[in-house]
């Protein structure tokens, strides 16, 4: 969609300037509502609404970590392919992991409490293609906090339904991380390296163990490969950190870039990118994790790769890129490749 007017597209290069980073040093610890109070709400028509929720949601970018770590877990733990209604289950931890916990519960209420933090990390210039929604004026806090409510009902209604008080326990647990994670006095993401142990346990580990537990058990789980796809979430999350550090450090978190210096921490992430591989060898070695797995090494390299890209042009743009462009990729291909290795060999 085009521009409503060019007023619209002023007042978003206006907004950009106006909180950029020399002027925002004095205010690092403005409230949710005093940065709302200042952004010009859109009178929007409700289909417009809509694909403002929608794009808030980031389907490709927030739907797909966890929800294939589940249904990768949920199919080892099953032990076969799914036949007739077990689609149903997957569909239903497709839906639980993609659309309603990450694209609704957990973004919705994180840009709530990241409104002082994004007002200086959003880069769209198109408005019609943002997905900073609250930032835009496209949604309301309370439109935003009533749709994360259903999210809620219907994350707690669907991990009941799959797993009973296990599902509601564990997802309870998802969400209370991300309430933490978001806001204060906790704000877990302010605090050096926290945050980034609190997404990789639960976009990869915890989001693998629910599936498998539909069908296994805690005790009979296959803890060295829950634990290398944690550890390798945990480090590639740095990397999310350094895409961010104009708004966070304006805002006066402590995210790992910021703390060690960015030029330094790229270099430091060269050797981050490897540690999980290097854990995954020693796991190898002591049959924690099936020899099988072995091939996931050359996930080790390609990240190495994507990470020698970043210390060649350390540039904050240049993070984005190979973030949407590789890392997000690799990924995606390496929790497939899991699947597939286990069954061929497993």
């Amino acid at each position: 969609m085009a521009y409503k007017d060019k007023e619209n597209k002023n007042d978003l290069q206006d907004a950009n300037y106006r909180y950029s980073y020399s002027e925002n040093q004095g205010k690092k610890n403005r409230s949710i509502m005093e940065v709302y109070k200042e952004i010009r709400h859109r009178h929007l028509d409700t289909s417009d609404k809509i694909k403002a929720a929608i794009r808030m949601m980031e389907p490709y970018k927030k739907w797909t970590f966890a929800s294939l770590s589940a249904i990768v877990g949920y199919i080892i733990g099953l032990g076969q392919i799914p036949l007739g209604f077990q689609w149903l289950d997957i569909i239903l931890l497709f839906i639980l992991f993609g659309p309603v916990l990450q694209g609704i519960c957990i973004r919705y209420i994180n840009d709530i409490g990241d409104l002082p933090t994004d007002i200086e990390n959003v880069k769209e210039i198109d408005l019609y293609k943002s997905t900073r929604s609250i930032v835009h004026g496209f949604l309301s806090i309370k439109e935003a906090l009533i749709i994360a409510v259903i999210g809620h009902i219907l994350a707690l209604s669907i991990s009941f339904y799959l797993l009973g008080w296990m599902g509601i326990a564990i997802i309870s647990f998802f969400l209370l991380c991300s309430f933490l994670y978001s806001f204060p006095p906790v704000k877990l993401k302010s605090k050096f390296l926290m945050g980034n142990i609190l997404i990789g346990m639960n976009y990869m580990s915890l989001a693998f163990l629910f599936g498998w537990l539909l069908f296994g058990s805690l005790t009979n789980a296959p803890w060295g490969l829950i634990i290398f796809l944690g550890v390798y979430a945990l480090f590639i999350t740095v990397i999310k950190d350094m895409c961010d550090i104009r708004g966070d450090r304006a805002s006066g978190l402590r995210t790992f870039p910021i703390v060690i210096g960015y030029l330094r921490s790229v270099k430091i992430y060269m050797i981050l990118v490897i540690i999980p591989y290097i854990l995954l060898s020693i796991f190898l070695i002591t049959g924690f994790i099936e020899i099988y797995y072995a091939p996931l090494w050359i996930f080790g390299i390609l990240n190495f790769i994507s990470s020698y890209k970043l210390y060649k042009y350390p540039t904050e743009k240049n993070a984005v890129y190979i973030l949407d462009k590789m890392i997000m990729p690799i990924n995606m291909i390496q929790i497939l490749t899991v699947l597939i290795l286990w069954y061929l060999f497993g």
